[in-house]
């Protein structure tokens, strides 16, 4: 099912948008991932397709969105996301997050907005935060992202290489992903060197976070360690673990099919303990 590609201007900044509206549907919402784009839900969107109003987007600075160093940071990020659901027209969506859009899905719950649960994983919530090595550099040291982004093509064969255990990416979506940051990798590089700020700020409101969390895993994740979950888990009122063993950092493409099955039952029991409240 095509994922039908489109753009929208916010203040300037083209953001672009995946839809396959579905009237009378509950409605989910994913994050871009990093260095991917929205093109990596591919395998996943039939079968969400089919039971959600589903939309996909790439935040800013993110995948084929434009913007910069500005909007680079996990708040404003949070900020950007409440527009973009605004203009979308999306009521109460169930927001998943992986990797990059995961503090971003936690801070705009944690904000306020408006979401009915948060699926969320494989990235960064707490501080210090269980990295894996190349993360851990750049987030400590400047030197270490300036070097990580001095060849894109190497950025990208080493990230691919760590975080896949069972996927291999096709040729065109590494050429779509090369050519989102053609040009722009040292801002997004530079993201994870405000972690040491932001991530304390993030950990601190998650007890406000009232809604339903569903935190998932790649088991041998080598990029955020899987401890994470479990701790994540001990902060947060509301949530559960599910750990996809077996699959990699990217874990809704090492295992496409159990972790698209996994949303599909998250979201019926969730829609279906508020219908009996």
């Amino acid at each position: 099912m095509d994922m039908n590609m489109q753009t929208l201007d916010i203040g300037g900044v083209s953001i672009r948008y995946a839809a396959s509206p579905r009237v009378e549907a509950p409605t989910l919402l994913l994050l871009s991932p990093f260095p991917q784009s929205i093109l990596a839900y591919r395998q996943i969107w039939p079968a969400l397709a089919q039971r959600f109003d589903l939309y996909a987007v790439d935040l800013p600075g993110f995948g084929r969105s434009s913007g910069g160093e500005a909007v680079m940071d996990i708040f404003t990020q949070a900020t950007w996301l409440a527009s973009i659901i605004e203009r979308l027209g999306l009521t109460r969506p169930h927001l998943l997050g992986p990797d990059v859009g995961m503090p971003v899905a936690l801070a705009y719950a944690q904000q306020g907005g408006d979401v009915a649960s948060l699926l969320v994983g494989d990235g960064p919530a707490v501080y210090p935060a269980f990295m894996g090595k190349p993360i851990d550099r750049m987030m400590s040291s400047a030197f270490w992202r300036w070097a990580f982004s001095l060849s894109l093509s190497s950025f990208m064969q080493a990230t691919f290489k760590m975080s896949y255990r069972q996927y291999k990416p096709s040729a065109d979506e590494l050429a779509e992903y090369t050519d989102c940051y053609c040009g722009r990798l040292g801002a997004a590089v530079r993201w994870f060197g405000k972690y040491p700020r932001d991530l304390p700020r993030l950990q601190a409101g998650l007890a406000k976070i009232s809604v339903p969390v569903n935190i998932f895993w790649g088991g041998e994740d080598e990029v955020v360690l899987p401890h994470t979950a479990r701790v994540l888990h001990e902060l947060l009122p509301q949530s559960e673990v599910r750990i996809f063993e077996g699959a990699g950092h990217f874990v809704y493409q090492d295992a496409a099919d159990a972790f698209a099955q996994m949303v599909i039952d998250w979201v019926a029991r969730q829609d279906s303990s508020r219908h009996e409240a």
